[in-house]
């Protein structure tokens, strides 16, 4: 079996956002897979807090690592029991807290039952970018060391990725961030950009270091994108 990813090494610390680009097949969703624990590498180790996440249990892994990925994964159940997965502790004042920084208050206000209005099956009752709001108060109550995001923006209007763009730069500032991009508009204060090509880490530097290679793989990739809008 071919290898997905060779020689791959990277941290990511409290206070950072690290984002992996590129094309389709590169590597980038394996890579968020590895970071939460939910694949476990065939050679080599992924730590977390400088501990190997094999040593970990599941449930520890699940409260310390916070995954939003394109599909929010919605219970058919209330809005308020779909946060309390996330912490089955967390108290009134911490969900009102929780759903007040992700953007939520609006739609909460505005639905008859509040916290405790049906969402239906999957979520249908919500839109893609409420049910990416859900996932960030998820993320909230869960107090995460890491959080790990897989394109949870490529699906969403721009006005909604800006809004999540925008919540989750601040909300987990004190968080170390990983974002595999999609659109790269989102990822432009980043901290440090790692291009991935073929499995390996072709690049890395922050925006505007690696637009001026002019003919770097992330320059190109950010060119078309441009062309493409």
């Amino acid at each position: 079996m071919p290898w997905v990813l060779r020689g791959v090494s990277f941290s990511v610390s409290r206070g950072e956002l690290v984002a992996i680009v590129g094309a389709s097949g590169a590597g980038k969703s394996t890579i968020a897979l590895l970071a939460a624990g939910l694949y476990a590498p065939t050679e080599g180790i992924v730590r977390l807090s400088g501990r190997d996440t094999q040593e970990w249990t599941e449930s520890e892994l699940a409260q310390r690592v916070a995954l939003i990925t394109q599909e929010t994964h919605v219970f058919h159940d209330t809005i308020r029991r779909n946060l309390l997965y996330a912490n089955e502790q967390a108290t009134e004042p911490d969900i009102e807290r929780a759903c007040q920084a992700a953007r939520l208050g609006p739609l909460i206000a505005s639905l008859p039952d509040g916290y405790d209005t049906q969402v239906g099956e999957r979520g249908y009752r919500l839109s893609g970018g409420e049910r990416q709001r859900l996932a960030v108060a998820r993320a909230l109550l869960k107090d995460a060391h890491l959080v790990v995001l897989d394109e949870p923006t490529s699906q969403l209007d721009a006005e909604t990725e800006l809004l999540i763009k925008e919540t989750t730069r601040q909300l987990f500032a004190d968080k170390a961030v990983l974002t595999i991009a999609h659109r790269l508009s989102t990822i432009l204060d980043a901290n440090r950009i790692l291009v991935l090509d073929d499995g390996n880490i072709a690049e890395e530097g922050t925006h505007d270091s690696l637009m001026a290679r002019s003919d770097g793989r992330y320059a190109a990739l950010y060119s078309a994108q441009v062309r493409e809008a």
